[in-house]
């Protein structure tokens, strides 16, 4: 998957203002944009953990090889104490690069 492919679109991925799969947001949750791989990279997520006192991630969600490898890369180098990866809970474009990059088990 090339980063032409995610700008564009064609792969229907969530953007900003789409409605996403049955996920309610409310009001007082925080919402973070997201513009990169990793969730951390040019956002305000790591203040807002520090900020409440988060040590511990749960870490779920799409493209494996991409954006769940990243956000967990970097929130290793951020120190936080456990990251754990819902392997159930993620995904990649196929089963089998999915399952190919889920390196978790070291973490």
């Amino acid at each position: 998957m090339s980063r032409s492919q995610i700008v564009s679109g064609n792969l229907g991925l969530a953007t900003e203002g789409s409605k996403g799969a049955g996920l309610v947001v409310k009001e007082e949750d925080y919402k973070i944009v997201k513009t990169r791989f990793s969730a951390f990279f040019d956002t305000n997520l790591h203040s807002v953990l520090q900020g409440a006192g988060i040590n511990n991630l749960v870490v779920t969600g799409v493209q494996t090889p991409n954006c769940i490898r990243q956000t967990v890369y970097d929130a290793v180098a951020l120190d936080y104490q456990h990251v754990t990866v819902l392997v159930d809970a993620t995904a990649a474009a196929t089963p089998d690069i999915h399952r190919v990059s889920n390196v978790f088990d070291a973490y």
